[in-house]
């Protein structure tokens, strides 16, 4: 005799294989540290920034050795004004990975920020020490040489036009302003 099987049966059935596999992948993406970065990234370019603190947050718990997480957190916290905090996660994040470029720029201008311009010169020259074609470094350094005390207007202006050159938009104007033929 052939089988004859419920259509219904079948199809309630394969819904709910389809429901459990859909739940089952959304907890664990909602465990997995690298979707939580990425989320994270995500929010920050979106300005969503204590969204990304949430995520960062979560992603920092599951995996507290992931040196980007920590520098992600960091930058998010810094957009945040909380610059003790950047500081503390970006210094982190060197911890765990010594030649972080990135890491010692964005922690330059936090320093910056927070007043401690000794340690943010430090890092803005670790920063290009790891990475001498970005442009961002040299262009936050040369605003470091610009306002310190009375101001080194010709470092400021080396380091603007070498950002310059590497293809910064000087949306500030620091290098037009002060650093042209015409001045």
């Amino acid at each position: 005799m052939p089988c004859v099987y419920n259509n219904t049966f079948i199809m309630k059935s394969v819904y709910l294989i389809l429901f459990i596999s859909i739940i089952g992948l959304t907890a664990c993406n909602s465990g997995d540290p690298v979707q939580l970065l990425a989320e994270g990234k995500e929010k920050i370019t979106n300005k969503d920034y204590k969204g990304a603190l949430e995520a960062l947050d979560k992603a920092v718990r599951l995996d507290g050795g992931n040196a980007e997480i920590y520098y992600y957190r960091g930058t998010t916290k810094g957009r945040l004004r909380d610059l003790s905090g950047a500081i503390e996660d970006i210094s982190k994040a060197i911890e765990l990975k010594p030649d972080y470029a990135k890491a010692y720029g964005n922690r330059g201008l936090a320093y910056f920020k927070n007043g401690n311009r000794a340690e943010a010169l430090q890092d803005f020259n670790k920063a290009i020490e790891f990475d001498t074609i970005s442009p961002n470094n040299y262009y936050n350094r040369g605003i470091w040489h610009y306002q310190k005390g009375e101001g080194d207007l010709v470092k400021a202006c080396e380091d603007w036009s070498r950002a310059k050159s590497l293809g910064h938009a000087d949306n500030n104007g620091y290098y037009s302003r002060f650093c042209t033929e015409s001045k």
